[in-house]
């Protein structure tokens, strides 16, 4: 699993939770460190701040889809002004 987010306390608790599970979480505090990790590594799932580029985020996924890889499922926060 990826999350996005400027902010690490939430980036934090959403590693945390899942990673006692069976999943593995990866975290970017910025687009182009997220773009990178969705370069390398095939996530599960997607959690993305819109605050934090995230509608980039889901368009560059949108994409990769096109190529052919597998289907990732995104879970988007909203933005907030």
């Amino acid at each position: 699993m990826l999350v996005l987010t400027e902010q690490r306390l939430l980036a934090e608790m959403v590693k945390l939770t899942l990673n006692h599970g069976v999943y593995i979480a990866r975290d970017a505090k910025d687009l182009g460190t997220a773009t990178a990790i969705i370069d390398e590594w095939e996530p599960q799932l997607a959690v993305v701040d819109l605050d934090s580029g995230g509608d980039q985020l889901v368009r560059r996924i949108g994409q990769a889809r096109r190529g052919g890889s597998p289907r990732t499922p995104i879970l988007a926060l909203p933005a907030f002004s």
